[in-house]
């Protein structure tokens, strides 16, 4: 009898092991390999994939890639290039197929879950490298009615935005737009949007988290809205901020573009407890430390840091 059952526990755990392999799935992309256009193509590739299989876009050629639709990920992604210098995205302000948009959401790739942030303990794992995004050259202002992230990532818990170079130019778009992830580092990369109007940053962080690194980048900026914003609450819940240090960082504000606006520029830097700050939501905030950062603004500004905690 003992036999029996020690057999029988023998093959439900291998039949658990073998259904364990079978649902975690990696899949790669090789960039220079994919038809025109890319977005369309990524999302037929990875539309069948659950939050715990893996996805990696290696941009595995140097060269220019373009990408003029959103691309939706609802697993672990990996983005990589082949080097900043030599591996290079430009996006474009959006293709219409039939009269309908190929921009399906408010950003150019939009990794998660498959649930809207903060509200799964589902979580999943992004990393980003050795890569250059760029607006497409244009006149005017891109988006002004409505604001893009170039890339946002919700419910990751682990995120690592290595060697990354971002530049963008007269358009309402956001860089990297962080919601509910935690055991963060970004590090080694250039910020650099010249939104020249009302909206649009670098790099923003909200929501509950924890473990934040934020180290040796360089931020540029001319328009309004912040050049890096972290903040909490906006849950019904209380969340929380742990443990967030942002160290050996460059701030410049200066207009480098040949846009003649100006544009003084409201906040430059903001850590908060609430993206609304008239709200009072509860966030409990514990260990933030900004240090040895160099802040430079050569151009009219009427914050450069503000705290609301």
């Amino acid at each position: 009898m003992k036999k029996k059952i020690k057999i029988i526990m023998l093959v439900v755990l291998a039949i658990a092991l073998a259904s364990a392999s079978m649902s975690a799935r990696t899949i790669e992309i090789k960039m220079s390999q994919c038809p025109k256009p890319i977005a369309d193509y990524v999302n037929s590739a990875v539309k069948n994939l659950s939050y715990q299989d893996h996805v990696i876009l290696n941009f595995d050629k140097a060269g220019t890639y373009e990408i003029d639709g959103t691309i939706h990920i609802e697993c672990s992604t990996t983005i990589k290039g082949v080097s900043s210098k030599s591996t290079k995205v430009i996006v474009r302000e959006g293709r219409f197929d039939n009269g309908k948009s190929k921009m399906l959401d408010d950003c150019f790739f939009g990794i998660s879950t498959g649930a809207p942030s903060g509200t799964t303990k589902n979580k999943i794992q992004f990393e980003m490298r050795d890569i250059r995004f760029e607006t497409a050259p244009h006149k005017g202002i891109w988006w002004e009615d409505a604001e893009k992230l170039l890339v946002k990532v919700y419910d990751a818990d682990k995120l690592t935005v290595d060697n990354v170079v971002y530049y963008t130019c007269d358009a309402t778009i956001t860089h990297l737009d962080l919601r509910d992830c935690s055991n963060i580092v970004v590090q080694n990369c250039t910020f650099e949007n010249y939104n020249n109007t009302i909206t649009g940053g670098c790099l923003w962080s909200r929501g509950a988290q924890h473990n934040v690194v934020i180290k040796n980048n360089s931020f540029k900026k001319y328009g309004n809205d912040e050049a890096l914003a972290i903040w909490g609450g906006n849950h019904d819940y209380v969340s929380e901020m742990r443990d967030i240090t942002v160290e050996d960082n460059e701030f410049l504000y200066e207009n480098k573009t040949k846009c003649k606006k100006d544009y003084p520029i409201h906040v430059f830097i903001a850590f908060m407890h609430s993206e609304d700050e008239k709200i009072k939501k509860e966030c409990i905030v514990d260990n933030v430390y900004f240090r040895s950062n160099k802040i430079t603004m050569n151009a009219n500004i009427y914050s450069n840091l503000r705290l609301i905690f």
